[in-house]
């Protein structure tokens, strides 16, 4: 054994991961620094260059240039690992050793490196993106390509383009996801809107209230509304068209899905009427009619529609807090106000006793009639039962129909004139009066009432008075 000669010490140089990865990231900065400084060529030229060069310089002068580079240097260090090999150890005592395991293990420990395209310690690490980021970015691309020609418009406004670009692509990714739902209530061509479609449903729930008033014998009526919110009927309905997939298209409507979100509100919601003796808000003893609407709860209707794993979790985050301010325009649309209500209104100015009103309703003697005169002046402009409900109690008939069809404001809300307003007037949470808002001006707002010291009258409050109970959208 004393005749093998020994192995000269030879260091295998491997490269330094750290020092590559620093240098090549100051020559990207440099690079980029260079192309940013102020020239006197043509903005757009510059916005569009400044894109391009960006990308050359990270997708492939750091990414592709390193990877060949090392690829290039772990050939270099495995041919000389043969070459020591080949060299120290004799060929007729080859067979009796084993490859060196400190030789075998840098060579393998190059080789797993170079498979896991070189993941580097320093600023700049390049791992291999997870399937939905990639699909993410693809998609972005794809955005990214269709309004590229957005940079000639812009022009001098480079850095505003890049950051305009970014912002629409991400809209755009939005609209084509579950989270579209939130800008559903926008037309998209000549489809219906989810807020039509809702629109319809109300109509339908409407005329189903009426309905059973007009083929029900009774004094009066009160309707009790404990009715699924929209913003759980929307989010179950978003999530079983998108059937667990994030990347679904839910913004445009179709008779397919306007029939699956018609099922999933009555699936959820149900109506029920009674007749029975009780006293009116003025101490008449009448055949009240009761109606109900009851709902079911979206664990109910999820486990009846057997929604998977990621259909209950989609819904969970729709439904979240955070979402809150963005469902109200898909739910309740705005209101563009009616302005014959508040022209019928004005002309009834100084009436004294209401009997015209009264009688109209159906009423053989007086009664308190300010919600009476609301109905009266809906019917005058044809929007009885459609835009505004036929009623003469606020707490038990004009307020929970309001809520029932999702048109109801807090107090806060800016009313459009035609709108419905009603009032508290002891705070306890009960309204004890109703009005047509006239208009709004100087933080006050003007209103037309029935039944106001006997008399139809305009008055004003302001804004924040805690007189106003909420408002009835027209």
């Amino acid at each position: 054994m004393s005749n093998i000669k020994e192995k000269p010490k030879k260091n295998i140089k491997l490269f330094d991961k750290g020092v590559i990865a620093t240098e090549k990231t100051k020559e990207v900065l440099q690079y980029i620094k260079k192309k940013s400084e102020p020239s006197d060529e043509n903005a757009n030229e510059q916005s569009i260059d400044y894109l391009k060069d960006v990308h050359h310089v990270i997708s492939k002068h750091q990414s592709k240039k390193i990877v060949k580079k090392h690829k290039k240097r772990l050939n270099e260090s495995n041919n000389k690992i043969k070459e020591v090999r080949r060299t120290f150890i004799p060929n007729k005592i080859k067979s009796k050793f084993q490859p060196n395991e400190t030789v075998n293990n840098q060579y393998n420990k190059a080789k797993n490196l170079a498979r896991k395209k070189l993941v580097f310690k320093g600023k700049k690490t390049f791992k291999k993106k997870p399937k939905k980021i990639s699909k993410f970015f693809n998609m972005l691309k794809v955005n990214l390509l269709k309004i590229k020609s957005m940079i000639l418009v812009l022009g001098v406004f480079g850095v505003i383009a890049l950051v305009l670009i970014l912002v629409v692509s991400l809209i755009a990714l939005l609209v084509n996801s579950v989270f579209g739902i939130f800008f559903s209530s926008e037309s998209m061509g000549n489809e219906k809107t989810i807020s039509q479609v809702v629109n319809e449903i109300k109509v339908d729930l409407n005329n189903k209230i009426v309905n059973i008033q007009n083929t029900t014998p009774h004094d009066d009526y009160e309707i009790i509304s404990n009715m699924a919110e929209w913003e759980d009927v929307l989010a179950l309905y978003t999530v079983k068209v998108a059937n667990g997939k994030v990347a679904t298209e839910v913004v445009t409507m179709d008779d397919k899905k306007a029939n699956t979100l018609k099922s999933l509100f009555w699936q959820m919601n149900v109506i029920t009427s009674s007749v029975g003796d009780k006293k009116a808000e003025d101490g008449r003893n009448v055949k009240m009619l009761t109606i109900k609407i009851d709902s079911k709860t979206p664990e109910e209707v999820m486990n009846q529609n057997m929604f998977n794993f990621e259909q209950k979790k989609q819904y969970h985050e729709l439904t979240n807090e955070k979402y809150k301010s963005l469902w109200k325009d898909v739910i309740f649309g705005k209101s563009s106000g009616n302005s014959d209500m508040v022209e019928i209104a004005k002309k009834e100015i100084g009436n004294f006793g209401g009997q015209k009103y009264w009688t109209w309703y159906g009423f053989k003697y007086r009664v308190e009639w300010c919600a009476i005169f609301v109905s009266w002046v809906a019917d005058q402009a044809g929007v009885i039962n459609n835009i505004v409900p036929r009623f003469s109690s606020c707490a038990n008939q004009g307020i929970p129909w309001f809520k029932s069809m999702s048109k109801w404001r807090d107090r806060g809300y800016v009313p459009k004139e035609g709108d419905i307003i009603f009032f508290d007037w002891e705070q306890d949470g009960h309204a004890d009066h109703v009005g047509i808002v006239e208009k709004v001006e100087n933080d006050k707002v003007y209103t037309i009432e029935g039944n106001s010291g006997n008399q139809v009258k305009s008055r004003n409050y302001k804004m924040n008075s805690k007189d106003i109970y909420g408002y009835g959208l027209v």
